[in-house]
Order: structure tokens, then C-alpha cells, then sequence
């Protein structure tokens, strides 16, 4: 017989989680994982499908309402020309729709990845790194993140808006849209590899650094949640998720 499977009780793993947190040691548990530097770019999938989402319709109108919500916004902020950073930009699969008027920056943490992004869309530039502490130069005018939030450890959070306040011009624009709260469960923080934040939380680390323009459900935009959503779409979908929109606050 071969030997027994460890077996960890998800409300020892929630206590263990919340102590790593409060240790402030949860960013070295999720670095060490290494769970998006490893992915590789599988042939067989599209490239949406690289990154993680399907092409079920629910989740095509999530994704298509996203990236015209992304569009419309760098319209009215962005100056042709103008800079834009896309954080987690994986195989370029939103990178692609701006260069037309943009020049777009993309970083990511997958070397595979950051490499078929480099030949979908040559005319933009990519790096291999860690949002965090890759030193970038700054200068622009936007930066974005799509599903990247929930890749950001809890004792990091404030340090990704400061990183991004950081790489943003004066009065530079932030939008980020990331799968919130949808369960009591997941403000335990039962896997520290994909944390769902609440509105609340997300704006509470953002408000040092931006000033809110928008904050609202990502595909019923009237719908506003502070805490838990008790309305979720019925599937675990893109569907289920919010957006920030916020404007680089003025440095005293």
C-alpha cells in the first residue's frame, strides 16, 4: 500500500492562512508558489484560454464589456501617443486592442507567456517581472489590470496601488477589475493564491493613493456592493466582478 494523502482540513487552512497574514508573511507564501511564473502557453487553447478564461457566452459578454469599459476610458483620459501600462498583460490578449492609438507597455510574471505576447503584438513592449518590484519606467498616462487583483496577496494590497500611483503621471488613471466577495468564506481568505477582496477593502487601499471616479459591478454597472454580493451570477464566472476606476491623487 502506498503511503496516505495528507489531508488538510479547510478550517486549518483558513487559521494558517489568517496567521500568515497577520505576520505579514502571505507574500512570501504566494512568491514562493510561483503559480504564474510556471504557466505555459499551450497551443491548443486560444489565447484567452491561456489566460485563464473560457468561451462560454457569459463569460465572452463579461470580457467584451470589460475591454469597451477599458476602451471608452482610455478615449477620454489618453492622448494619442499616450502611455499605457497593461499589469499582467499575459499573451497580449488586451494589449492588442490599444495599439492602435496607444503605445502600451505590458509586464507580466510568465517568461512563456510574455514570449507569444512579443509576437501577437510586436509593436508593443513587454517585460518579465513582478509589478511590484521590477523597476519600470514610469510615465504613464494609464495603467490597467484585468484578473490581476486577486493574484495580489492581502499584505500587499496597499503596495499595489502605491506601485501603480508610482508609475502613473500626474492625474494618471488606474482600472482594475477583479473578482470580488461573493460568500462569508471568502472574506476568511481560504486560499491565499486567489484572494476575492470586498469593494470596501479594495477602496479602503486604494483612497491614499487615487481618488474614485468609478467603483461599481463590472457587467451590471449600476449595481453597487460594498461588502458580500447576495445577488451573485449563479455560476463561478468573469461575470462576478468589480471595477475601480480612480485618479492619481496630487503628492503634497
Amino acid at each position: 500500500m502506498g503511503r496516505p494523502i495528507a489531508v488538510v482540513s479547510l478550517p486549518f487552512k483558513i487559521a494558517m492562512n489568517n496567521i500568515l497574514i497577520g505576520l505579514g508573511l502571505d507574500k512570501f507564501y504566494v512568491r514562493y508558489s510561483r503559480q504564474w511564473e510556471r504557466r505555459r502557453f499551450s497551443p491548443t487553447r486560444t489565447l484567452q484560454e491561456n489566460v485563464g478564461f473560457s468561451h462560454r457566452d457569459d463569460v465572452n459578454q463579461a470580457l467584451h464589456r470589460v475591454h469597451a469599459k477599458l476602451r471608452e476610458i482610455c478615449e477620454k483620459q489618453v492622448t494619442t501617443g499616450g502611455r499605457i501600462l497593461d499589469i499582467g498583460s499575459g499573451t497580449g490578449l488586451v494589449t492588442r486592442q490599444l495599439t492602435d492609438r496607444w503605445k502600451v507597455v505590458g509586464i507580466d510574471l510568465s517568461p512563456n507567456l510574455t514570449e507569444v505576447a512579443r509576437k501577437v503584438v510586436p509593436e508593443a513592449d513587454f517585460y518579465v517581472g513582478d509589478i511590484l518590484t521590477l523597476e519600470l519606467t514610469g510615465g504613464f498616462s494609464l495603467a490597467f489590470s484585468i484578473g490581476v487583483l486577486e493574484y495580489i496577496p492581502p499584505a500587499q494590497l496597499r503596495a499595489y496601488f502605491a506601485k501603480a500611483a508610482h508609475l502613473l503621471t500626474e492625474d494618471g488613471i488606474l482600472f482594475v477589475q477583479y473578482p470580488h466577495a461573493i460568500s462569508r468564506l471568502d472574506l476568511w481568505h481560504p486560499n491565499l493564491l486567489y484572494s476575492k477582496y470586498t469593494p470596501r477593502v479594495v477602496q479602503e487601499a486604494a483612497a491614499e493613493f487615487f481618488e474614485t471616479l468609478e467603483h461599481h459591478h463590472s457587467f451590471h454597472t449600476d449595481k453597487i456592493v460594498e461588502e458580500i454580493d447576495d445577488d451573485p451570477y449563479p455560476v463561478d464566472s468573469f461575470v462576478n466582478g468589480y471595477l475601480y476606476v480612480g485618479r492619481k491623487r496630487t503628492q503634497k
